[in-house]
């Protein structure tokens, strides 16, 4: 760790590039069990997402459902999930100090309590599997109304 404590820790892949932010960095690779990533997730401080397209964000609303804050780029599915200040940090499109002041946002308040219930009743009642289904049923009862008429 550097003098600041922060770390990163990058998922699903190998980091073959020294760090340029002066960061240390240490690649997890992949998780192939669901313990072991709600683990990492719920030791992490902040979820970075810095992708620049993204149709669903499933590893932010892993994040969520173990109470960690997200920062990401106000694009595609993104903002769909991260409220922003409420369950996380939209950054602007493309900019790295839009990004930069949200994890330092998310690493003053990731501790509060407020923020990760609002991340983990985001989950309940957007992403559940009961919340899901209720979205199919009224979508079903949509369907069959406008057939009826």
């Amino acid at each position: 760790m550097n003098k600041h404590g922060v770390e990163a820790l990058v998922l699903g892949s190998t980091v073959k590039e020294e760090d340029k932010a002066g960061l240390p960095i240490r690649s997890m690779g992949y998780f192939r069990d669901e313990h072991s990533l709600a683990l990492l997730y719920s030791a992490a401080d902040v979820l970075v997402v810095p992708s620049l397209a993204e149709s669903f964000g499933q590893v932010i609303v892993e994040a969520f459902a173990c109470g960690t804050l997200a920062v990401g780029f106000n694009v595609g599915g993104i903002p769909d999930l991260i409220k922003h200040l409420q369950t996380g940090y939209l950054a602007d499109y493309k900019d790295s100090a839009s990004l930069s002041s949200g994890i330092e946002w998310a690493l003053v308040h990731g501790n509060d309590a407020d923020l990760k219930n609002n991340l983990q009743e985001f989950v309940r009642q957007n992403i559940s599997y009961n919340a899901i289904a209720r979205q199919h049923v009224e979508t079903l009862k949509r369907c069959i109304s406008d057939l009826s008429e």
